[in-house]
């Protein structure tokens, strides 16, 4: 978590330095939001249910 912490400040800055637009960050976030979104639901559809099941 550092890693991405310790370059955001650097990312913001490239984004807006390239792109002349000062919410470019923002989309960087709500990409990254969506991303983790979309890995959780492929995790969660790929376990199996165990409601049911006796406990061992």
């Amino acid at each position: 978590m550092a890693a991405f912490g310790g370059t955001a400040p650097f990312l913001a800055t490239a984004l807006v330095g390239g792109t002349g637009r000062p919410t470019s960050p923002a989309f960087l976030a709500v990409g990254a939001a969506v991303g983790a979104a979309v890995v959780t639901f492929a995790v969660l559809m790929s376990m199996r249910e165990t409601y049911r099941e006796e406990l061992r």
